[in-house]
C-alpha cells in the first residue's frame, strides 16, 4: 500500500513540475512585455495624448472659490445680542449670516424665543391697558391722568388670581375692590384697592356692584 502511495505523490510532484516549466516561457514574455512598457512612459507625451482626446473648445474652469464658514473678525455686539438693534447697531445681520453654523443656528432659535415671550406678553395685556398714572393707546400715544378715575361700583373677588403680566393685580378671593373701568369685551376689568393701588383682574374672577348711575 505504501509503494503505491509513493509512486502517486511522485507522479503528482512531477506533473506540476512539467506545467510550471511549460508556462515559464509566457510568465517571462508577460514581465518582458511590462518592463518595455514602463521603459517607453514619456510624462510629456502622455498628457498631449490625454488632451488631444478629451479637449472640446472650451475655456478650462477656473478655481472653485473657498467659503469661509469661520469669520475672521466679528463684532462682539452681534455675538451677545438676542435681537438685532438696527437704531444702534446697524452692522449685525438680523439673520446672522455672519456667525459660524452652530453659532447661527444658536442666535436663530434664542432670537424665536424672544419673540414668542413678547407676542405672549403682548396678547395677555388688556386691549385698553391703562394703570395709575398714565394711558397707553393703542399705536403708541401715551396720555397722561392727571386724576384717579371716578368708582364705578364695587366688585367682590370669587377666586384668587396671581398676576403673571404686568398692569394686571393678584388677589385673594373674597378681597373687595373698586371698578374703575368696565370691561370693554377683552375679559378685563381695571379695579382699585383701599390703598390706590389699581390693575386689571379677570372679569370673570369677580362679581360687580355698579352704582345706580352706571
Amino acid at each position: 500500500m505504501d509503494e503505491k502511495k509513493d509512486i502517486i505523490y511522485a507522479n503528482y510532484f512531477q506533473t506540476n513540475y512539467r506545467s510550471t516549466q511549460t508556462g515559464f516561457p509566457y510568465i517571462n514574455k508577460c514581465l518582458d512585455e511590462i518592463d518595455k512598457a514602463a521603459d517607453s512612459i514619456d510624462p510629456n507625451t502622455d498628457a498631449e495624448i490625454v488632451v488631444g482626446k478629451l479637449k472640446s473648445g472650451y475655456e478650462p474652469p477656473g478655481d472653485i472659490p473657498f467659503e469661509e464658514l469661520i469669520p475672521t473678525k466679528v463684532d462682539e455686539k452681534c455675538y451677545f445680542s438676542p435681537l438685532a438693534n438696527k437704531n444702534n447697531n446697524d452692522e449685525c445681520k438680523d439673520d446672522y449670516s455672519d456667525l459660524p453654523p452652530n453659532q447661527r443656528k444658536k442666535k436663530l432659535n434664542q432670537k424665536i424665543d424672544t419673540i414668542s415671550t413678547q407676542l405672549n406678553q403682548e396678547n395677555s395685556y388688556p386691549a385698553n391697558y391703562r394703570f395709575w398714572g398714565r394711558r397707553v393707546v393703542f399705536g403708541g400715544v401715551t396720555e397722561y391722568e392727571t386724576e384717579p378715575l371716578p368708582a364705578l361700583g364695587t366688585a367682590r373677588a370669587l377666586y384668587p388670581f396671581d398676576a403673571q403680566s404686568e398692569g394686571s393685580i393678584p388677589m385673594e378671593e373674597k378681597e373687595e375692590f373698586e371698578v374703575v373701568e368696565l370691561d370693554q369685551g377683552d375679559g378685563w376689568t381695571r379695579v382699585r384697592r383701599s390703598n390706590m393701588e389699581e390693575g386689571f383682574v379677570p372679569t370673570s374672577y369677580i362679581e360687580c356692584f355698579l352704582y345706580n348711575n352706571c
